[in-house]
């Protein structure tokens, strides 16, 4: 079974540094994924043109978040 999306926990130091890596990852696993081959599917574009992201603004927070990541790996 395939997914069909993909949490990261990065840090930036504002949304312009966030959506400036947000399009080299983009960019990268695009074209690692279709130069190894691998079949993509019918879609045109492997990655949506938007992406969804929260703001970590404690430690507790961190943490909660840290754990669920962990708890939902593949």
């Amino acid at each position: 079974m395939g997914f069909d999306h993909l949490h990261l926990l990065l840090e930036a130091k504002n949304r312009k540094c966030l959506a400036d890596m947000m399009r080299v990852i983009k960019a990268v696993t695009s074209w690692k994924l279709r130069k190894s081959g691998l079949h993509i599917g019918r879609k045109a574009h492997l990655w949506a043109r938007r992406y969804g992201y929260r703001e970590i603004l404690s430690s507790v927070d961190l943490e909660t978040v840290r754990s669920y990541l962990e708890r939902h790996q593949m």
